[in-house]
């Protein structure tokens, strides 16, 4: 029996597709040539080109004639194309190696397929014509992520009925009764996001009865935007976002996208997507442990993806650490406790700048009292050293700034940390830390100036403890509530 495919069905499977490129031509500006396409998940588009491909000549010199070059390169922002079974294909920032007069290979960092002809070249002297540097616009974002469904907190069936559980139910009725909650929409200043359902049912089959749903998100933008700048400001941050809620990667299983005047969404093919739709079921939901709920839980999580981007402006340390690495893979935990320490030691630093700069003046003020009054009393070699040894800044410590990270959360994670195995081992220290700060502060210098090591399973116990701290602090700066952050600090290992 073929496997049951997911509501939300790709419109090309990852596959060659046999098509037909517009490639630009000095000529007569454009000229069509057959060729194939490879699309694939998580990977760049690819093809060839076969044909009299257009080269570039080397101008003659005395009479002799010409010579041509290879490979030869041809960058273009947009690159056109036409599939045979009628289909159209728009690659982005695309490159062509001709590597000879008849072949050439094709690359594009993201190809947009769709059905029909739609957005894409028209003969010279179409009304239509659309010149082959024009990069489209996306008005509309169709995306599926790893936990959609849980983080919506509401399921597209409010109640079934059958026999099992109504004994009543004489005439053997099977029914189940739609959710009309299972739709959430937010919109911010003419963006809107709806979270929601794709369904497919099976009702007119005498030997199967079927209903299922697939999550989609789809926003509509206020103006429409580049294929960078959409992936940038829209789904990777809501990708984030499900990730940190679940303490997981969360993959980009789907993506499409709409020009204007497109009723049906474009395939995107991009390095980051997975181009594996899934099927909502209540045993993933549950395996996938999202710490919060938008529907039950009041969250907007267009709120929470326009937050993050304030974040990602602002440059804020949290983000560009362990933000950057959420997605990293096989990442040993020596590497995971470095940089989850210094996701929190600058989280403080950003938060307090304002107070450390206030620190810093006064700091610098008294510097130049004193060693304007060591220059009455002290020999030149006694200033000498003073000048060395006497910072023009503040002390810091990355004691304080962990003891402070700690005690803003709801919970006491610092007992949590106390009892773990590294700390007593780094307790067993020569240099004698005498608290659970400065057993992960020499912890901290150990690892990171290869002055010490420690084992895998000991630096694990304590890295899953600062991964659930810095993933409550990621949903403190993104406006949740500290039932939501003790939801975190909670969980078990």
């Amino acid at each position: 029996m073929p496997e049951e495919k997911p509501p939300l069905r790709l419109l090309y499977e990852p596959d060659e597709y046999l098509c037909t490129w517009t490639v630009p031509n000095d000529e007569n500006g454009v000229l069509p040539l057959p060729g194939n396409l490879v699309l694939g998940a998580s990977r760049w588009a690819q093809g060839e080109i076969y044909g009299s491909v257009p080269l570039k000549w080397e101008t003659a010199i005395d009479g002799l004639p010409g010579v041509v070059a290879f490979p030869q390169v041809i960058n273009l922002p947009v690159l056109h194309g036409t599939l045979s079974n009628g289909g159209s294909v728009i690659l982005l920032d695309a490159r062509i190696h001709y590597w000879s007069d008849s072949r050439g290979k094709i690359f594009g960092r993201t190809a947009l397929v769709g059905q029909g002809s739609g957005f894409g070249w028209r003969d010279p002297g179409s009304k239509d014509q659309v010149s082959l540097d024009e990069v489209p616009r996306i008005v509309s974002i169709d995306c599926q992520i790893g936990a959609l469904d849980a983080a919506m907190g509401v399921g597209p069936i409010a109640s079934v009925r059958h026999p099992r559980i109504h004994p009543d139910n004489v005439s053997d009725e099977w029914a189940a009764t739609l959710n009309g909650e299972a739709s959430l929409e937010w919109e911010v200043d003419g963006l809107r996001l709806k979270a929601g359902y794709d369904g497919r049912m099976r009702v007119a089959d005498a030997y199967e009865y079927r209903l299922a749903w697939s999550p989609k998100a789809t926003f509509t933008l206020p103006i429409g935007a580049s294929a960078d700048t959409t992936m940038r400001n829209y789904v990777e941050p809501l990708r984030a976002v499900l990730s940190i809620a679940t303490g997981r990667s969360q993959p980009l299983t789907y993506l499409g996208v709409r020009f204007n005047g497109d009723v049906k969404a474009r395939q995107v093919f991009l390095s980051e997507c997975v181009q594996k739709p899934y099927q909502s079921t209540a045993a993933g939901v549950q395996d996938v442990k999202c710490v919060f709920r938008a529907k039950p839980d009041g969250i907007s999580l267009l709120s929470l993806v326009l937050r993050w981007r304030e974040l990602q402006r602002n440059h804020h340390p949290l983000i560009e650490t362990y933000g950057a690495m959420l997605h990293a893979s096989d990442q040993h935990p020596r590497s995971r406790y470095l940089l989850l320490i210094q996701a929190l030691e600058g989280m403080h630093g950003f938060e307090t700048a304002t107070e450390y700069s206030r620190k810093t003046e006064k700091h610098q003020e008294q510097h130049k009292r004193v060693m304007a009054a060591a220059k009455d009393s002290l020999d030149p070699e006694s200033i000498k050293f003073l000048k060395k040894s006497l910072s023009k800044i503040p002390p810091t410590s990355l004691d304080t700034a962990l003891k402070a990270m700690l005690d803003s959360l709801p919970e006491d994670m610092l007992s949590r940390l106390d009892q773990t195995e590294l700390v007593a081992e780094v307790k067993k220290d020569p240099k004698k830390p005498d608290s659970t700060l400065s057993a992960l502060r020499v912890a901290r210098n150990n690892l990171a100036h290869g002055t010490r090591g420690y084992d895998l399973g000991i630096l694990d116990q304590t890295v899953f403890l600062l991964e659930q701290i810095v993933r409550a602090h990621a949903l403190r700066l993104l406006g949740c509530s500290d039932e939501i952050l003790t939801r975190v600090l909670k969980e078990s290992g």
